[in-house]
């Protein structure tokens, strides 16, 4: 929908920056989802939501709270090594 803002929970190589480039240029709302333990070393000057794979109901809080409707993941990601004792349910 026109107006949702995008999350783009961003993984590995050049395609999660490209997709946030390209909404920042079109003026298309978007915030950036840097999961823990993947370096993100451009998220300079774009929005930043910072996400636990084990808090995934704190996620889409933050996102709500920033209009989130769009969910895109874009790059890769090593599957983590998750902690039960961390999960928000």
């Amino acid at each position: 929908m026109p107006g949702e803002t995008l999350a783009i929970v961003a993984g590995s190589g050049m395609l999660p920056r490209l997709i946030a480039e390209d909404r920042a240029t079109r003026g298309a709302p978007y915030v950036v989802v840097a999961l823990e333990g993947v370096d993100l070393d451009w998220t300079g000057g774009h929005p930043v939501v910072s996400a636990a794979f084990e808090k995934p109901g704190k996620l889409f809080s933050d996102l709500r709270a920033r209009g989130g409707g769009a969910f895109s993941r874009a790059g890769g990601i090593k599957r983590p090594h998750l902690n039960p004792m961390r999960f928000d349910f």
